[in-house]
């Protein structure tokens, strides 16, 4: 589904040149659930937000179904992104002023669906995370586990190809948090493409394959074989270190 192929990303900072990335490989195939970890500064929000399209490498190709898009407009990223993508972060990132039926709307706005069909899909989302109850409700008058649930409908609401998530349990108390990656684990059973971004190891551990990185490299890939187990990812990273 995704291939990057010697991907290179390049800030500057002052009169130095970081390597964020400094040239990783990796095949995302459908189904796929993935957790990246990895110490502070080795590049994971980096390599997400290059998966997500939110940002561009430097150098290297990326590959979705077999086309290279490291080279297209902004205009065409753009498109990519709102249809094949679906983001979930540790802020949430709701609007504020919307409830939680228009904050789902949101994305199918972008996407050009019309208003009857995108109230009747932002609803079944909501009722598929539990939140029927409260589509009228705003962020300020929801729970934090609340707003990630909104946050997952959201990510949901144009079908993506991919759903990458930054930190998703960042914010939540860890009984929250468990919620979340169990909702992520349900939809993973369903089908969905699932990539998560975290430095703790019990979330980690949800996923079916945990990659590591260290400045800038992928220093281990692999399958998990003991799935919700933190001691377990735990022996990985002090393989790795």
């Amino acid at each position: 589904m995704i291939k990057l192929d010697n991907i290179v990303k390049l800030y500057s900072l002052g009169d130095n040149i970081i390597r964020a990335l400094d040239g990783v490989t990796l095949s995302i195939e459908r189904e796929d659930f993935i957790s990246i970890m990895g110490p502070s500064g080795s590049g994971k929000s980096t390599l997400l937000h290059i998966l997500g399209c939110l940002d561009l490498p430097t150098s290297g190709a990326y590959y979705l179904e077999d086309v290279d898009i490291s080279h297209l407009s902004d205009k065409e990223i753009s498109r990519i992104r709102n249809q094949h993508f679906g983001f979930i972060f540790q802020a949430y990132n709701l609007l504020p002023e919307l409830n939680a039926l228009e904050n789902v709307e949101l994305p199918m706005i972008y996407k050009k669906i019309s208003l009857k069909e995108r109230k009747e899909i932002a609803k079944s989302l909501l009722d598929k995370v539990g939140l029927a109850h409260r589509i009228k409700h705003f962020p300020s008058q929801l729970s934090g586990g609340e707003q990630q649930r909104v946050a997952i409908a959201r990510a949901l609401a144009n079908n993506p190809t991919l759903i990458l998530a930054d930190e998703p349990t960042g914010n939540l108390p860890s009984e929250h948090g468990e919620e979340i990656m169990e909702m992520l684990c349900q939809l993973n059973e369903e089908s969905s493409t699932i990539i998560v971004v975290t430095h703790d190891h019990k979330i980690g551990s949800y996923a079916k394959k945990l990659i590591r990185l260290k400045d800038g490299l992928i220093v281990y890939e692999n399958e998990i074989t003991e799935r919700f187990s933190a001691e377990y990812v735990s022996k990985i990273a002090a393989s790795t270190v």
